[in-house]
């Protein structure tokens, strides 16, 4: 009954928003969608971005991601080779493979965003150098993007600090805690 009812209600809507792995919910089967924008598809793995594409039945596929960021996130067991042992059955991480890095490697067409407006230009600088090779541009300023963090001696930080916090981890049962780093970070938030 309950799905019924969602079921409705999706049909009455232009847009659907949901997770890949929700995409396979009852509510939504048997019903078709023109367009999937696929965002973040550079760290979906290819598998689980297949849900959403197989059940829209989708006309049209718009891929977005940037595969300079992130690949998947796999959570995985030590390997033979990786514990000092040899074995012929490690692989390279299949699954890392994502449709969006196999639809590059395809030739499909795809279009490069170059000004991002997230960052500081001191911040978007370091991966525009290290990772675009300076074709990024900003599109915002130092002023739109000013600190926001007082210090004590007046002003403010600077969009990007980098401070030695000297301490060390701890294990705590299957976490890690660092208590210096902990206390430094205490101290800039209040």
């Amino acid at each position: 009954k309950e799905v019924e009812i969602r079921r409705k209600l999706l049909k009455k809507c232009r847009v659907v928003v949901v997770t890949c792995s929700s995409s396979c919910k009852d509510e939504l089967k048997n019903m078709t969608f023109d367009v999937l924008v696929l965002d973040e598809s550079s760290q979906v793995m290819e598998t689980s971005s297949l849900m959403p594409i197989v059940q829209s039945r989708c006309k049209t596929l718009v891929a977005v991601g940037d595969p300079k960021q992130l690949t998947p996130v796999l959570e995985s067991t030590e390997t033979a080779s990786q514990a000092g042992k040899k074995s012929k059955n490690t692989t390279r991480d299949p699954l890392k493979k994502t449709l969006f890095s196999r639809m590059c490697a395809c030739g499909h067409s795809q279009t490069t965003l170059r000004t991002q407006y997230r960052l500081h230009p001191a911040l978007s600088a370091i991966p525009n150098q290290f990772f675009y090779e300076g074709v990024l541009r900003d599109g915002v300023t130092a002023a739109d993007r000013e600190g926001i963090i007082t210090i004590s001696t007046g002003g403010r930080l600077p969009p990007i600090t980098w401070w030695d916090t000297t301490g060390f981890d701890e294990k705590v049962g299957l976490s890690k805690l660092n208590t210096a780093e902990a206390q430094r970070v205490s101290c800039v938030v209040q």
